[in-house]
């Protein structure tokens, strides 16, 4: 089992600091400092090759680049199937069987976002791409990607270094993903797209076309994570509305800056090459 290298460079010198995997694969990982100026090495690792991801880890390094404290927590079976049919999840238990490990496929670490405890959330998303050809009437085809932005994977550690849950946060766009996250009142806030409708909590199986359709506007939307996973849904903008008629192409860029408490700068974009920045100050 190889292990992970470390590189600091300091004043010309070249030091190298290894990490044992604990016979572990590494993947999808990223170094991050924190706003608080804290060295982080995190992402996520399997236990098999090729059978999906089994958990995180969260390394806390020194200015040298030291691991001074480690984190490594796997994913719980329950967490991995969560929403899977019963026919997926007896298909999983028959591979399983089979001695093939469960994990969580197609993952690829974010970012890492410190909350005003001290606690962190590690931030994954699912991400796959897949290629679709088209034939029109005169035999020409076209061949085209389409980028897959699926469910975020939210596991919070604790300002003692406890993990105190993963969460998922389900969604699935073929655009940008949710980039758009940040700390606001110490749970996880990501700003996205929804349905005028599910912002207003409406339940669309008791809705006529008509209705659905009136309300499936597009509502700037602000998702809140509590530490113990609980989710609120807020509207920020509201598309249909007159005085926001010129921002219906207003589209957000991944990047999303954290001016002060309960203040950020979004990246917009508008089409045809125009860009702009939104402002948001949260109570």
């Amino acid at each position: 089992m190889s292990r992970l290298a470390l590189l600091t460079i300091k004043k010309g010198d070249t030091e190298i600091q290894t990490i044992d995997p604990r016979d572990k694969i590494f993947e999808s990982m990223s170094l991050t400092i924190s706003e608080t100026g804290k060295l982080y090495l995190s992402g996520y690792y399997w236990k098999e090759r090729g059978t999906g991801t089994d958990g995180i880890f969260l390394f806390t390094l020194d200015k040298s680049g030291v691991v001074k404290d480690e984190i490594w927590d796997d994913f719980s079976k329950e967490f991995i199937t969560e929403n899977w049919s019963e026919r997926s999840k007896n298909k999983a238990e028959r591979k399983e069987e089979r001695g093939k490990d469960l994990g969580l496929t197609l993952l690829d670490f974010r970012r890492i976002v410190t909350h005003e405890d001290g606690s962190l959330s590690i931030v994954g998303e699912r991400y796959w791409e897949t290629t679709h050809t088209t034939t029109d009437s005169k035999g020409n085809t076209r061949t085209y990607t389409v980028y897959h932005y699926g469910d975020l994977i939210i596991s919070r550690i604790s300002n003692q270094g406890e993990v105190v849950g993963h969460y998922r946060y389900e969604k699935h766009h073929t655009y940008y993903g949710a980039y758009n996250y940040f700390d606001l009142n110490n749970d996880l806030a990501i700003i996205t797209y929804k349905r005028k409708l599910d912002v207003m909590g409406l339940d669309s199986d008791e809705m006529k076309k008509k209705e659905i359709k009136a309300l499936s506007t597009s509502v700037l939307s602000l998702i809140q994570i509590s530490p113990e996973g609980e989710e609120t849904l807020s509207g920020l903008m509201d598309y249909s509305d007159p005085k926001y008629e010129s921002y219906r192409k207003y589209k957000l860029r991944q990047d999303v800056f954290l001016m002060e408490e309960n203040e950020v700068l979004l990246l917009t974009y508008y089409g045809k090459k125009k860009f702009g920045i939104g402002r948001i100050r949260f109570k």
